[in-house]
């Protein structure tokens, strides 16, 4: 089957496992909210109601970015749809793709600095022994 990305050759680099944590993490305050909206109200609730649409939001934001990386449409009822889920998965995109970039040269850098440490504290040790 031909996905929706094959014809343009855009492959998406992206953090999949941070972004499906971060999937997990929004879907359990989305469900704590919820039930929290479910219960009988005992003050006024409009924050937690807008609090709520912002992060469906967000949790559709991600899923169009992923369906996209993977050369498919979340959502079909919108007026373009390949050009509506290029627009979220591009600008939702470039958090998760510079940061596994980053991520990588920030875990090189703290390696590089930890084995640095070690070989300090070492000469140290040494030269504190004799």
């Amino acid at each position: 089957m031909k996905g929706i990305n094959d014809e343009e050759n855009n492959e998406m680099m992206i953090d999949t496992g941070r972004l499906r944590a971060d999937l997990v993490a929004l879907a359990r305050e989305c469900r704590a909210l919820k039930d929290m909206l479910t219960t009988t109200w005992t003050r006024p609730m409009a924050d937690e109601q807008r609090k709520l649409a912002r992060l469906r939001w967000k949790v559709t934001e991600l899923c169009v970015l992923r369906a996209f990386s993977r050369g498919r449409l979340h959502v079909r009822s919108v007026e373009a749809p390949k050009a509506w889920h290029a627009a979220i998965a591009e600008r939702v995109g470039k958090d998760y793709a510079e940061a596994s970039a980053g991520a990588e040269a920030s875990a090189d850098a703290l390696a590089d600095a930890e084995a640095s440490a070690d070989a300090n504290a070492l000469a140290l040790a040494e030269g504190g022994a004799r």
